[in-house]
This record gives structure tokens, sequence and C-alpha cells, in this order.
């Protein structure tokens, strides 16, 4: 996971998702899955105050509505 996120994100952001997966259990519940992994990195890098929100609300489902 950790090599994956290095590879699609800058490093600075790379760090960041990686201690954004590790903080909140239920986005490192769903990190493993290649998919939703490219979906946390686009969205990390992309919309980072958007994933935020949708993670401090519990909403997987609201993640997937702002890819």
């Amino acid at each position: 996971m950790e090599a994956y996120v290095r590879d699609n994100l800058s490093s600075e952001l790379g760090t960041e998702l990686l201690q954004f997966i590790k903080e909140y259990p239920a986005i490192a519940s769903i990190a493993h899955v290649p998919v939703n992994l490219q979906i946390l990195c686009f969205l990390w890098r992309e919309d980072k105050l958007g994933m935020r929100a949708e993670t401090m609300r519990s909403s997987l489902s609201g993640l997937y509505g702002r890819l």
C-alpha cells in the first residue's frame, strides 16, 4: 500500500495520505483494495478537503460520490 501511494502521489501528499489512512479506521479498512486505494489517491490529490470532510462525517458513500 505504501509503495502504491508513493508511486501515485508526490512525497508530501503521499506521506499525508498514509498518515490519514492510519488515523481513520474506516479508511484503513477499504484502502487495502487496489481500486479503493486508487480512488483515495485521486481524491487526496484533487479534493483533499472534501475527502477529509466526508471522512469526518463517516461517509464512505460520500467519498465515492465526490469521485
